[in-house]
């Protein structure tokens, strides 16, 4: 399983460095994806357009692999005009914008502080969630599925040649463009596995971070 995810990802590394050609090459080999309805460019939104959520936005969303025990690992990502909160799997980091401030949380909920001069860019963390535009023109759609309360079109693209298989599933809110739910899969030497991100909660708007910024450090590591 291992080795069938390690050539899943090389594969997903490629196809993003270089989506276009590498479809059109396989479209010649395999005739293409003839399922669904042809997707046309006027039914995604902008890279742009998708960003100007992300100004004041909350997302959680659960990674599952067909290689673990079936545990599902959350992560959150939020951000207002303030901050940038993050919750990765229980390690929580805030940056204050004013401040240039950057904090963690330990596990008893000690705020410490461990640089007053950072820079982070939210869109670090978010990207993923409009990560599908570079190659929508592959895409056929499939049907509509309502995730975390948001209609979302379903959006399929596959391909098999010279003993891979490969196929990419992304869930898209009809009303942000942000990809709510993408289930990459595919076999290799045997194996078969999937890999599957989906958000569980969206907050578009009234994104309150003041309880993370207000709260009194425990400790300063820049003093020393």
């Amino acid at each position: 399983m291992k080795k069938f995810l390690a050539i899943i990802l090389v594969f997903v590394m490629l196809m993003s460095l270089c989506a276009c050609s590498l479809s059109g090459i396989i479209d010649d080999l395999t005739g293409g994806d003839d399922n669904g309805t042809p997707a046309s460019s006027e039914d995604f939104k902008s890279p742009e357009e998708i960003e100007a959520y992300f100004e004041n936005i909350s997302i959680t969303y659960q990674y599952t692999s067909s290689d673990s025990t079936g545990e599902a690992y959350s992560w959150t990502v939020a951000q207002n005009d303030k901050a940038v909160y993050v919750n990765i799997m229980g390690i929580q980091m805030l940056y204050v914008k004013e401040t240039g401030e950057s904090f963690m949380f330990d596990d008893e909920g000690q705020k410490i502080k461990y640089s007053d001069s950072d820079s982070v860019d939210f869109s670090d963390y978010a990207s993923m969630f409009m990560d599908y535009t570079y190659d929508t023109e592959t895409f056929v759609k499939t049907g509509t599925k309502t995730l975390a309360g948001r209609t979302c079109n379903v959006y399929e693209y596959s391909v098999s040649f010279m003993g891979y298989s490969y196929s990419s599933s992304y869930a898209i809110d009809t009303t942000t463009g942000i990809c709510m739910e993408v289930s990459v899969s595919g076999s290799a030497a045997g194996e078969i596995g999937t890999i599957t991100w989906v958000v569980t909660d969206l907050q578009i708007g009234g994104v309150n971070l003041d309880s993370f910024i207000n709260q009194p450090v425990d400790i300063d590591y820049t003093q020393y």
